[in-house]
């Protein structure tokens, strides 16, 4: 099973990552918070 990801999805991973939280991720992309987390869902 191969499972595909675009640009935008692996950006808000990154971001949490990088950052260390949702809220910080969401500061950073100027998105909202539960966009954000289905995204990295």
């Amino acid at each position: 099973m191969t499972t595909t990801i675009d640009f935008s999805e692996m950006q808000a991973f990154v971001a949490v990552v990088t950052d260390g939280s949702f809220t910080a991720a969401t500061e950073r992309l100027e998105t909202d918070k539960a966009g954000v987390s289905r995204t990295v869902w």
